[in-house]
């Protein structure tokens, strides 16, 4: 069996798809700081990595840059 978790989320009143990509770069970024805060040391010490909390605005690529992969 496989483990999947989700998330559903409703916006009204948006202008355009930047819209929803400010607001979930926005809960993104919240949720990696939050589990960097929580559970940072623990990640670091069991797989080496230190988390990296994402700045916003993220990058954006144009469609046709990541096709030619």
């Amino acid at each position: 069996m496989t483990e999947f978790t989700g998330i559903d989320m409703e916006m009204s009143w948006i202008q355009t798809h930047e819209d929803v990509m400010a607001f979930t770069e926005g809960w993104l970024q919240h949720s990696y700081q939050r589990v960097k805060e929580k559970h940072g040391d623990e990640i670091k010490a069991l797989f080496g990595v230190d988390l990296q909390v994402p700045q916003i605005p993220f990058r954006v690529l144009p469609w046709r840059k990541p096709m030619k992969y």
